[in-house]
């Protein structure tokens, strides 16, 4: 039951990071701004979680996306496919 537990914790918590991710491509511009201009390392989390009102983890996770992924199209695609199967009912 644990295990089954875990499993579905660790899918639901992924499902949420491939939804900020894609949360992040949709504010690239303003991410990469706040990249630029940012004073230091907590103000640019702080910065990055305000404008997307995420958790600060979640904004570290944002902070290490590639400029690649935070902006391209392919990237994009690949992130919207993989919540896709994630949320696809089991058995399909």
């Amino acid at each position: 039951m644990s295990n089954s537990r875990d499993e579905n914790e660790n899918l639901q918590h992924r499902k949420r990071q491939l939804e900020i991710m894609l949360q992040a491509q949709e504010h690239h511009s303003e991410i990469i701004q706040i990249v630029e201009r940012a004073r230091d390392h907590d103000a640019l989390i702080e910065s990055i979680a305000a404008l997307l009102d995420i958790s600060d983890g979640y904004a570290q996770m944002v902070r290490m996306m590639s400029v690649e992924r935070l902006a391209s199209a392919y990237e994009r695609r690949r992130i919207i496919d993989e919540l896709e199967e994630l949320t696809k009912p089991l058995g399909d």
